[in-house]
């Protein structure tokens, strides 16, 4: 083990916010995730552990949920863990007050919290939720101290007080987020190798936004670690002995474009499913991915759990296809083939999230469609909340992006009717999907849950609310002295708690 063990994080972007109750940004969860423990922890291959949760129990009915707290940990402040500190958590993350971003669809049908005793808490839901230990998994529901709460108030976001590995020490906006060890730490999950506080010193979360400068202090030792690494540039650092390349294909939602039904033409199911059948992925991946990505078929990736392998099969490139479809919906192609209906040009208004900008995707797609006659002007929407403001003013007709998450739950936060103005992009309001969805989010049965979400899976794309395009996976690349990094069952977040550094 070397002596120093201060790693630096390269970043491509600083999180419009850090509080794990409110915010949603995935480059926040990477560095909350080794300041917040979770009541329970989830490997690399899907199994549970405990985390500040020792045991739970699921009643019968599926609707109530009890936790055994450990009784040993404290927050980084000195205020002690305990049954009331999750009780004013999960209320917290639910009240409207918080506008919570993400963590609130993660608590489900969420009715109430009550603490038995300091180290035990009853949570009961107002119907089953099988994905509620999934959800207690991720930083985002994770238990914060109410003493900070209450001293910050709204700028806990900016002085975060968890019971980590690690505990905040400095945050210098728009150049750096630095963590330090937590020298008290004692109660490591048992999916962990070791007990005790970490071997890390400190880790330096630095926001890079430059994808050159990224790669190449990481190739020069000026960073130990560099996420959002281009896919042509892998094969190259994969090469170089003195790094360690990862390339994780994570569960979730695949790399999409969410197509907006809401809003015409997309009212018309053919123009949808014209769109879809003009985007040739695989030159898409070959010519700009360097083949590093499996192409998508549905709105689930390979790895997630309930995949549904039909969606492979009946939505294939299909140019002769996508040109019939349009004529099919009443939309000519003039002299210079761009088409028009009743003196309107085909017009689609791409938005891509200041988080999803790829700018070659969008050019390489607006040509793959004005070959069949789309016109898609390219617009990228301000950082939050003014994203949030051009969504819910249905600005836009396509969203690129991608979801990583472990549980099929995803698809209800990304397409049931009452997701609408949170993350459901495709605006759909399908009372048939509502239904299955409804069903999977609350089947205890794990093996007809997942077949529900099958049925959802294929209902969604004879639908056309999403044009899947690639499996995404997470590139990062770290000096290959960067030892121990343990992934979580998203594939995307890692751990450095067992992590070090070699000489």
């Amino acid at each position: 083990m070397a002596d120093s063990q201060s790693v630096i994080y390269g970043l491509d972007f600083e999180p419009s916010g850090w509080d794990p109750h409110v915010n949603q940004a995935f480059n926040a969860h990477r560095m909350i995730m080794n300041v917040f423990d979770t009541l329970v922890f989830q490997s690399a291959d899907g199994k549970f552990f405990p985390g500040l949760a020792t045991s739970w129990d699921v009643a019968p009915d599926g609707k109530t949920y009890t936790l055994k707290l450990r009784t040993d940990v404290k927050f980084h402040d000195g205020t002690p863990f305990n049954a009331d500190a999750v009780v004013f958590s999960f209320n917290r993350i639910m009240s409207p007050d918080t506008k919570s971003q993400l963590a609130a669809s993660l608590m489900g049908p969420f009715e109430s919290a009550t603490a038995v005793d300091p180290a035990t808490v009853k949570v009961t839901f107002k119907a089953p939720y099988p994905a509620f230990l999934d959800s207690l998994s991720y930083a985002w529901t994770a238990p914060v101290s109410p003493a900070a709460v209450q001293k910050y108030g709204a700028d806990f976001g900016r002085n975060l007080v968890g019971t980590g590995p690690f505990r905040q020490k400095e945050w210098v906006p728009k150049e750096r987020y630095v963590v330090e060890r937590n020298p008290d730490y004692n109660w490591a999950s048992p999916l962990f190798k070791h007990s005790g506080p970490a071997y890390i010193s400190d880790i330096t979360f630095r926001f890079v936004s430059d994808l050159s400068t990224r790669e190449a202090a990481v190739e020069n030792g000026e960073l130990t670690a560099a996420m959002a690494i281009e896919a042509t540039d892998l094969a190259r650092l994969k090469a170089n002995n003195q790094l360690t390349t990862y390339a994780t294909v994570t569960p979730g939602a695949p790399k999409s474009l969410y197509l907006n039904m809401s809003k015409e033409p997309f009212t018309d199911p053919k123009v949808r499913q014209a769109v879809l059948k003009a985007v040739d992925k695989k030159s898409l991946i070959s010519t700009l991915q360097a083949n590093v990505y499996t192409p998508a078929y549905g709105p689930l990736s390979r790895p997630s759990a309930g995949y549904d392998k039909s969606v492979e099969t009946g939505y294939d490139y299909d140019l002769d296809g996508a040109k019939k479809l349009l004529d099919d919906a009443g939309w000519t192609a003039g002299d210079d083939g761009m088409r028009s209906k009743n003196g309107q040009p085909l017009q689609l208004k791409w938005v891509s999230l200041p988080t999803n900008r790829d700018p070659d995707m969008a050019q390489f797609l607006q040509a793959m469609l004005k070959g069949v006659g789309i016109d898609m002007p390219i617009e990228v929407s301000p950082a939050f909340p003014q994203e949030t403001a051009v969504i819910n003013a249905n600005e836009y007709h396509i969203i690129p992006s991608w979801w990583v998450q472990s549980d099929p739950t995803l698809l209800s936060q990304l397409y049931a009717t009452k997701n609408i103005g949170v993350n459901n992009w495709s605006k759909s309001g399908l009372p048939a999907l509502d239904t299955l969805l409804d069903q999977m989010d609350t089947e205890p049965d794990r093996t007809k849950r997942l077949g529900l979400a099958a049925q959802a899976q294929k209902v969604i794309m004879d639908n056309t609310l999403t044009v899947p395009l690639w499996d995404y996976a997470d590139l990062v690349v770290t000096r290959a002295a960067l030892q121990g990094l343990v992934f979580n069952a998203a594939g995307q977040y890692s751990w450095f708690y067992d992590a070090y550094l070699t000489k």
